[in-house]
């Protein structure tokens, strides 16, 4: 019996694997996407806050 090589059919699998790796990725950040920029943005405006609160005052006086 003659024994082929499947590399063509083991590349495809590969692909295959690649692709369904991607599309969960892309549907995991469809899903999460909202809630991370709006925590994102929540922490934008803490941290304005909060460093605006941190700056030294000025020679005059003023922050």
């Amino acid at each position: 019996m003659i024994r082929r090589r499947r590399t063509a059919q083991s590349t495809v699998e590969a692909m295959l694997a690649m692709s369904v790796l991607t599309v969960a990725v892309a549907a995991a950040a469809y899903v999460f996407i909202g809630p991370l920029d709006a925590g994102v943005t929540a922490m934008d405006q803490d941290m304005r806050i909060v460093l605006d609160d941190a700056r030294p005052a000025s020679s005059s006086g003023k922050r």
